[in-house]
């Protein structure tokens, strides 16, 4: 059971309002308190400031210079700018004894060449011998900016011209043009047509100039494989680094027969004389 309290001690409490309002002043009294601190504090610090250092001392930064932008460094690749020299680039030859000055687009594209059994109009068309290459001479197989151009300097003007041009006339050109230049030289060894064909038959009559071809190509094959052993047989254990090379900063020893037989005719090895005829050349690469 609750008591009362007593008539003295209520009337002396006081109420909840009356608390939260004296409360309220003191809070007041000490923010104001603090405020005026504070402005003291910082008149204080700015009168130093003025006395230190001079109002004239101080430079007033009107503007913020901004940083330069860096510009983006683009991945993407950009297009090779070729200029018309490399694009139509230009050579100098001498066709038997005639200078011709010519552009990569004065290049005819090679016709395709048939001569069927003819053995003496082919070696005509090859222009190495001039009094034949006369009676063919108005009528080439082609010609650059009226030139007649004789199938035997085909390689000069067709060959070697700089990559990027995609152009591939000679490497579809130069197999046929290769071996037509092994029937040639056949034929002028032969002496005469009668004496070619007196070579290049069989019981069934003329061979075919294609199986003339594998046949001098077997030929060829055979005599580089002789001048291999000729050469390790003169070399010995010099061989290998007589017959090398270098690539890419590393030496390699030469494998293939006919590369190993020209080396070694250029070394001013003397070959026996059914070789002579028969042996490596630049164009069997």
């Amino acid at each position: 059971m609750d008591l009362p309290l007593p008539a003295s001690v209520a009337t002396s409490t006081p109420s909840l309002p009356a608390i939260s309002s004296l409360i309220s002043q003191h809070f007041d009294r000490a923010v104001t308190r603090i405020e005026r601190a504070v402005d003291q504090r910082l008149q204080a610090f700015a009168s130093a400031n003025v006395t230190a250092f001079g109002s004239g001392n101080v430079t007033a930064v009107s503007s913020i210079t901004p940083i330069p932008a860096v510009a983006s460094q683009s991945t993407t690749a950009q297009p090779v700018v070729r200029t018309n020299a490399e694009l139509n680039p230009s050579r100098k030859v001498d066709i038997n004894g005639q200078s011709l000055t010519f552009n990569y687009s004065d290049l005819p594209v090679p016709p395709a060449l048939s001569f069927g059994s003819d053995i003496e109009n082919l070696a005509q068309h090859w222009g190495d011998v001039s009094s034949e290459w006369a009676k063919v001479k108005a009528h080439p197989k082609i010609a650059i900016k009226g030139t007649p151009i004789p199938l035997g300097a085909w390689k000069l003007v067709y060959s070697g011209w700089a990559r990027g041009l995609g152009d591939l006339r000679w490497k579809g050109n130069k197999g046929p043009w290769v071996e037509r230049k092994y029937l040639v030289a056949a034929y002028r060894k032969s002496g005469s047509v009668a004496q070619f064909w007196k070579d290049f038959s069989s019981a069934d009559g003329h061979l075919t100039f294609t199986d003339i071809t594998k046949l001098l190509r077997e030929r060829r094959k055979a005599a580089n494989s002789r001048i291999v052993e000729l050469a390790k047989e003169k070399y010995g254990s010099l061989f290998n680094s007589t017959f090398s090379y270098r690539k890419s900063g590393k030496r390699y020893v030469m494998t293939r027969p006919h590369v190993i037989a020209r080396r070694y005719i250029a070394l001013k090895n003397e070959l026996p004389d059914d070789l002579r005829d028969l042996s490596c050349d630049s164009d069997d690469d």
